[in-house]
């Protein structure tokens, strides 16, 4: 701690980076934000362990309610469209589609699929400043009706995100075991909690890293 941070534990005391420790629960963002490590010098982290993940995969989905995530990054260059299904048992997930680049290439397509399906559809949801706006009023304008969009609050996009943790741990939450699925297995690798005020939301630990796609399966 004295080698990352030179005020400790003088001007900064042991108490002071005990408190940030408690603050910052996820070790990547620990080492990023306390630390100095950044995500080009480690390989990554995950939460969700690769043995849990891997006991929730099952072959099909289920029939039931649908619904669809849609998270962007904050940047606005990358896009994860997700599906739901809720049955009796819980609910399964899966990713449906990604993209990368700017807004305006994604969201007139995304706005078009989403508008062709939200009759069989129980509720859309969008999180991600970069884009959900825009998604809103494209899917408005293509005749979804407001009842059916929900644009996640804060609040509700890491309420999301604990729901996802707590369903894959007591097993009402599975996901599509396909190689078809392999950008959300790999986002389900390197993604850890970030905190995010007094709750926590995904956030991806390597350069290249998407949380994306386990941010839209978790809306």
């Amino acid at each position: 701690w004295a080698k990352a941070n030179p005020s400790f534990p003088h001007r900064t005391p042991l108490r002071s980076m005990l408190r940030l420790r408690k603050n910052l629960p996820a070790v990547a963002s620990w080492l990023r934000e306390a630390l100095g490590i950044w995500d080009s010098d480690q390989v990554g982290s995950r939460f969700v362990p690769a043995d849990l993940w891997a006991r929730r995969g099952i072959a099909a989905a289920p029939d039931g309610i649908r619904s669809y995530g849609v998270a962007f990054s904050r940047d606005g260059s990358r896009a994860s469209l997700a599906g739901a299904v809720k049955h009796e048992g819980g609910v399964h997930v899966e990713l449906i589609d990604g993209a990368r680049g700017p807004i305006e290439a994604t969201i007139s397509a995304l706005a078009d699929w989403l508008a062709g399906c939200w009759r069989d559809t129980a509720q859309i949801t969008i999180s991600g400043g970069a884009g959900d706006g825009v998604l809103f009023q494209a899917l408005r304008e293509r005749g979804v009706p407001e009842s059916v969009i929900t644009k996640a609050s804060l609040a509700q996009y890491t309420t999301s995100c604990a729901m996802l943790w707590d369903g894959l741990n007591d097993g009402t939450v599975t996901h599509l075991a396909h190689e078809g699925q392999q950008v959300l297995d790999d986002s389900v690798a390197i993604c850890d909690q970030k905190q995010r005020g007094s709750a926590w939301g995904w956030e991806a630990t390597t350069p290249d890293g998407d949380e994306t796609p386990l941010e839209a399966i978790s809306l």
